[in-house]
C-alpha cells in the first residue's frame, strides 16, 4: 500500500511540474514594465518584456527586452540587467546598486562584418574630457570637445596614419604620427564655410627660418613644382640674404609669374600689377588688352611716376664724341633743308613715332645732350665767325678813314 501511495505520488507530482506555465504563454518570459522594481515589491531575476519601458536606458519606447539578475535578499534592490529594444541590434548594461534609476551604459556590438551599431564609443579622460569614434546613427553627431592620443613604433612610415576617416572607401582626411596631415576637402580657419582649399579668416603667417629654401640644402630641391601651377613661400633662397622668397610655376600658362588684382564690392575687376615670368613688371596695365608682354620692355606703367630721383644707367655711349676732332657735323644749309623738309632735327624721333611708341628716356637724354654739344659746336664756330667779321670789320673802318684822310688832304691842296 505504501508503495503504491508513493508511486501514485510521484506520478502526480510529474503532472504538475510538466503542466506548470512560466512567463507569457508558457513563453518563459514575464511582463515588467518597470526595470527599477525591488524584490519586495514584486520583482524577481528573470526574463522580461515590456511596450512601457520605465527607467530603461534613456529614450527606450515601444518593445524592450530586460535580463535581470537580483539579489537574494528581496528587500534590497541589487541587481545587474541587461536590456535592449526589439526593433535594433543595441545592448545596454547596468548594475543597479540599489537605485532604481542607475544610469544605463551602451555595450559595443558590431554587426557580422564588423561594422560597429553603436552609433558612437566615448572615452573620456580623467579631467572629463571626452573623445568618440565610430559610425554616424541619423543625419547629425552632437558631441562635445574630444582629445585622442595615440603611440606607434614607426614615426616616419609612409602609411603610418593614426587618424582618418573614408567616405566609400575613399580616405577624406588624413594625420600622419609623424606630424603630416592630408585633406581632401577645403579647410576653413575662422571661418565654417571655406570657398578654397585652405580659407583662412584672419592673419596668415608664413616662412621663418624653417622655411629655408636654400638650394644648397639637400632636401631643398623645388622640381616637384613643375608642370603643377603650384607655388611656394619660403625664405633664403638667396644663400645668406634672408629675403621672404615666392616660388611660382606657370603649370599649362605661358608665361607664368605673379599677378596682383582688387575685386571691388560691385562686383569690378582690375589688374594691379602683373609681375611676369621673363622678368618685365606692367603696373596700371590691362592684361586683357593686347599683351604687353611682346614689347622690349622690362616695365610698363600705365599713369604717371613720382620720385624724388630716377637714376638711367645707360649702356650706349655717352655722346662726348660729339667733340673728337674728326666729328662732323651738318652743315647750317644742309639742316635747314633737313628740317624744312621733316620738321624735326636729325636722329630726334617725330611727334608721329612718340605717340606711337613713346621715348626711351635714356636714349633720348642721349640724342638731346648730342644735339646741345653740336649746337655748342655751332655756337663756338659762329662765335668765331663773328669775332673774325668784327676783325675785318675794324680794317675796313681803319681804311676807310685813312682814305677820308687822304681825300681831305688832297681836298686842301687843290683848294
Amino acid at each position: 500500500m505504501n508503495k503504491f501511495y508513493v508511486l501514485f505520488a510521484g506520478f502526480l507530482l510529474k503532472s504538475i511540474v510538466v503542466n506548470a506555465q512560466w512567463g507569457e504563454g508558457d513563453s518563459r518570459t514575464d511582463t515588467r514594465n518597470d526595470a527599477g522594481l525591488q524584490g519586495d515589491a514584486g520583482a524577481k531575476s528573470g526574463f522580461f518584456q515590456t511596450q512601457n519601458p520605465v527607467n530603461f536606458p534613456a529614450g527606450a519606447q515601444g518593445w524592450w527586452h530586460l535580463l535581470d539578475v537580483r539579489h537574494s535578499n528581496a528587500t534590497n534592490n541589487f541587481a545587474m540587467q541587461f536590456s535592449g529594444s526589439f526593433s535594433d541590434q543595441m545592448l545596454y548594461f547596468r548594475k543597479t546598486g540599489g537605485n532604481p534609476s542607475q544610469v544605463w551604459s551602451q555595450v559595443l556590438t558590431s554587426n557580422n562584418d564588423g561594422v560597429l551599431n553603436n552609433s558612437k564609443i566615448t572615452i573620456q579622460s580623467g579631467v572629463g574630457q571626452v573623445f568618440f569614434t565610430g559610425r554616424q546613427i541619423g543625419s547629425t553627431y552632437d558631441y562635445p570637445t574630444g582629445i585622442f592620443h595615440a603611440l606607434t613604433d614607426n614615426a616616419n612610415g609612409t602609411i603610418n596614419y593614426y587618424y582618418d576617416g573614408f567616405t566609400n572607401g575613399v580616405r577624406n582626411f588624413a594625420v600622419r604620427a609623424d606630424g603630416q596631415g592630408y585633406f581632401a576637402g577645403n579647410v576653413g580657419v575662422k571661418t565654417a564655410t571655406p570657398h578654397g582649399d585652405f580659407d583662412v579668416n584672419g592673419t596668415l603667417v608664413a616662412g621663418g627660418n624653417s622655411a629655408n629654401l636654400d638650394s644648397t640644402i639637400p632636401d631643398r630641391n623645388l622640381s616637384f613644382l613643375e608642370h603643377t601651377g603650384r607655388m611656394i613661400i619660403g625664405w633664403n633662397k638667396s644663400k645668406g640674404a634672408g629675403e621672404t622668397d615666392f616660388v611660382g610655376n606657370q603649370g599649362a600658362g605661358s608665361v607664368g609669374g605673379f599677378a596682383f588684382y582688387n575685386h571691388s564690392n560691385t562686383g569690378t575687376e582690375q589688374q594691379l600689377m602683373w609681375l611676369t615670368g621673363d622678368g618685365k613688371l606692367f603696373v596700371g596695365i590691362n592684361a586683357n588688352g593686347p599683351s604687353p608682354n611682346n614689347g622690349p620692355y622690362k616695365m610698363a606703367v600705365g599713369g604717371g611716376i613720382l620720385a624724388e630721383a630716377v637714376t638711367v644707367k645707360l649702356q650706349a655711349n655717352w655722346p662726348d664724341y660729339v667733340f673728337e676732332k674728326d666729328y662732323k657735323t651738318y652743315s647750317l644749309p644742309d639742316l635747314e633743308k633737313y628740317i624744312n623738309t621733316y620738321q624735326h632735327l636729325p636722329e630726334i624721333p617725330s611727334a608721329k613715332e612718340v605717340n606711337e611708341n613713346g621715348i626711351n628716356i635714356g636714349d633720348m637724354n642721349t640724342k638731346l645732350l648730342r644735339k646741345i654739344e653740336e649746337l655748342t659746336l655751332y655756337l663756338i664756330e659762329k662765335d668765331k665767325i663773328e669775332k673774325l667779321h668784327d676783325r675785318q670789320i675794324r680794317d675796313q673802318q681803319y681804311q676807310i678813314d685813312k682814305l677820308n684822310e687822304k681825300l681831305a688832304e688832297l681836298s686842301i691842296r687843290i683848294n
